[in-house]
Formats: structure tokens, C-alpha cells, sequence
């Protein structure tokens, strides 16, 4: 008799095929990775190394540290780094939530 959890997990991994591509696997292990699934969980069903697992999901891992690394910054930290980037006044005072004026003496600033 199988357990419920063997079961859901089967259902929900069925997905899964031994003649998918190598592209087809990587986003197969990302989307299971960001549905917060353990490395041991995607090796079972995956047929894969803890090591190849984890050369996958690292580039996945350090953007996202990046992302966060950036938000973590002052408004101010933000608006250099996005004036760095070339981006222009209008791209840099919506998502950053500064008054015009602000962006402008920073970007003014920044050179």
C-alpha cells in the first residue's frame, strides 16, 4: 500500500521523462528548484548528480542574490546604479519612487 505522500509526489512528478533534451532537463530542475523542492527530491526524480544539480540551479541562485543585493541598497545607491547603466530619468524616478528633482541633481552628480 503506498503512502499518500509517495503518491502525491508521483502525480506531481510525473512529469518528468528519460528522453527529454539536455535544455528541456535544465528548465525541468529550475522550475522544480523554484517550486522549493530539495536537491535530494529533484536527484531522485531526476536521475541526476547532486553536482550537476547544483551547476544548474547556481546561475539561478546568484541572480537572485543580486536582485536582492540591489533592493537592499538605499534609493539613492539604486538611482546611481540604474543612471550607471544608461538609463534614463523617467526609467530611474517610477520603479525607484523619487521626486524628479532628486533623480535629476543625482544623475547630475553621477555625470
Amino acid at each position: 500500500m503506498e503512502t499518500a505522500k509517495a503518491v502525491c509526489l508521483s502525480i506531481v512528478d510525473m512529469v518528468w521523462e528519460s528522453n527529454m533534451t539536455r535544455d528541456e532537463m535544465e528548465n525541468y530542475v529550475l522550475e522544480l528548484y523554484q517550486q522549493g523542492r530539495m536537491v535530494r527530491h529533484i536527484a531522485q526524480v531526476t536521475h541526476m548528480s547532486f553536482r550537476e544539480i547544483g551547476a544548474i540551479t547556481k546561475p539561478y541562485k546568484q541572480k537572485i542574490e543580486q536582485v536582492d543585493d540591489i533592493k537592499s541598497k538605499s534609493k539613492v545607491t539604486q538611482a546611481i546604479n540604474l543612471f550607471s547603466e544608461g538609463k534614463d530619468l523617467v526609467d530611474v524616478v517610477i520603479p525607484l519612487d523619487l521626486q524628479p528633482d532628486q533623480a535629476r541633481e543625482i544623475c547630475q552628480q553621477t555625470g
